[in-house]
């Protein structure tokens, strides 16, 4: 079984991630990438996975296609 982690994340701790990905990027260095959906906020959550979505989700995780 997958899991995909949803979280909530600062703007600031958001733009940390990215740069030390891009700088390990620009110096050719290996890097371990972040695993999830990060949001900046409950709301932005919601937005995302109304009471369709969530049923949507559910079904394709039993019918596992």
């Amino acid at each position: 079984m997958k899991v995909m982690t949803i979280g909530i994340k600062s703007e600031k701790d958001a733009m940390k991630e990215f740069e030390r990905a891009f700088e390990s990027a620009h110096k050719r260095a290996p890097f371990t990438p972040i695993e999830g959906a990060y949001f900046a906020s409950l709301e932005a959550v919601r937005n995302l996975l109304t009471p369709k979505r969530l049923a949507l989700v559910h079904i394709i995780k039993g019918k596992s296609p």
